[in-house]
């Protein structure tokens, strides 16, 4: 008897610590030591609600690589039922998958954190397990017992992990068991308990300069491009500002220059042009120099890149809204772009894993109704639209939680 169980609660602590290293001394200008922050999440198999843990804030600093640990306990119960008189040798096998994945708001793109098959094999017609008696017996099987995975470090792209908002965690299990054996022995009442304790570590390097909050930043996305704003009350000094821009939340490039007014007279703002070399999520922030010399930086913005319609097929996830964002019912709504009244768009409804759950096609544009073509399991969901004439695509995210 299968048992399909989705794994998405828990809550988290942060703890702070300093961790030096003669390879982060090396990292960390101006004799800065190398810190980290911790943070762990303990999920269990009872219940249906989002966790979250916080990504990490670009203004703290500069993220050099994220580590990810794990440790998994796993029961499973099941009934034996011996029809016979005497008792009888069984094998029971339990199969068993494992997939756990962060995402974000600002991007639903799953990061795999864990995928993996377990197979267990249970004789109870080995020394020292008794066979099964006669009559209804219950059993319960350790699938894991503070089992530990090898670290994993992500330190080629730590995009992921950037910015002001949440990650999110959603941690799946499907566990299929069965027997072999004797015809007169059945398996019935099988049922897991699961729980895993996940730590994202942090490694980064202070910021030199803190953020200043007399500057603000901001930004407005539109079709093809990117306005970012920013005003101050501290220019009695006047002397210049410079916007910043990264792709990888660690190396900063001047990309515009605007001498500072004095008597606050006119905004102070650029158009940005996304190159085919930015990727969906960028950083900015603001450096204002002084006629004395003196620097001070804004907050970092973390945003989306928009792209343009022609010449590529995705679009970012922002361009495309599904809400309620958590539902109960069995459809949402869908607000797509403005396109040609008779477009028609394939939607789809992905699992966190890829696995394509349902197709559908609407025709217009605007907001419309999704009808699900079948009862979703609580958790996260992708929502990907494609426009049939010009092949753009959209990505959005819906919770179910029944």
């Amino acid at each position: 008897m299968p048992s399909t169980l989705p794994r998405i609660v828990g809550y988290y602590i942060a703890v702070f610590c300093i961790f030096l290293t003669k390879s982060a001394e090396a990292q960390c200008p101006g004799g800065n030591p190398f810190m980290t922050i911790t943070n762990t999440t303990t999920m269990v198999g009872n219940g249906n609600n989002v966790y979250s843990l916080p990504m990490f804030d670009p203004s703290s600093g500069t993220l050099f690589s994220v580590d990810f640990s794990a440790r998994f306990y796993s029961y499973y119960s099941y009934s034996l039922i011996n029809m016979n008189a005497a008792p009888q040798d069984y094998n029971f096998i339990v199969d068993r998958i494992d997939n756990l994945v962060a995402f974000s708001d600002m991007d639903p793109t799953p990061i795999v954190l864990l995928e993996e098959s377990n197979t267990r094999t249970i004789r109870y017609n080995n020394t020292p397990l008794p066979r099964v008696p006669p009559g209804t017996t219950n059993y319960n099987s350790t699938i894991y017992s503070n089992r530990s995975i090898p670290v994993i470090t992500f330190d080629q792209n730590v995009v992921p992990f950037l910015g002001m908002d949440n990650l999110y965690l959603s941690y799946n299990t499907n566990t299929q068991a069965g027997g072999i054996g004797s015809p007169d022995v059945n398996y019935s009442n099988g049922f897991s308990r699961d729980s895993v304790i996940v730590t994202l570590t942090y490694n980064y390097c202070p910021a030199a300069t803190l953020a200043s909050s007399l500057i603000r930043i901001g930004s407005v996305a539109r079709s093809s491009d990117l306005l970012v704003s920013w005003s101050t009350e501290d220019n009695v000094n006047q002397g210049w500002f410079e916007l910043l821009k990264s792709t990888d939340g660690r190396t900063y490039t001047s990309i515009n220059k605007q001498p500072i007014d004095r008597m606050n007279l006119r905004g102070y703002s650029y158009l940005y042009k996304p190159l085919a070399t930015d990727g969906n999520k960028g950083f900015f922030r603001i450096r204002q120099t002084d006629k004395t010399g003196n620097v001070i930086y804004s907050k970092v913005l973390t945003t989306l890149i928009p792209r343009p319609a022609a010449g590529t097929a995705t679009q970012p996830s922002g361009m495309l809204t599904v809400f309620p964002g958590i539902t109960a019912d069995d459809f949402v709504n869908v607000s797509l772009p403005k396109t040609n009244a008779g477009d028609e768009w394939e939607i789809s409804i992905l699992s966190l894993s890829g696995q394509v759950l349902q197709n559908s096609v609407l025709k217009g544009s605007g907001q419309m109704k999704l009808l699900f073509s079948h009862h979703l399991s609580n958790g996260m969901h992708i929502i990907h639209a494609v426009n049939k004439r010009t092949r753009t695509s959209y990505k959005g995210k819906v919770i179910v939680k029944h």
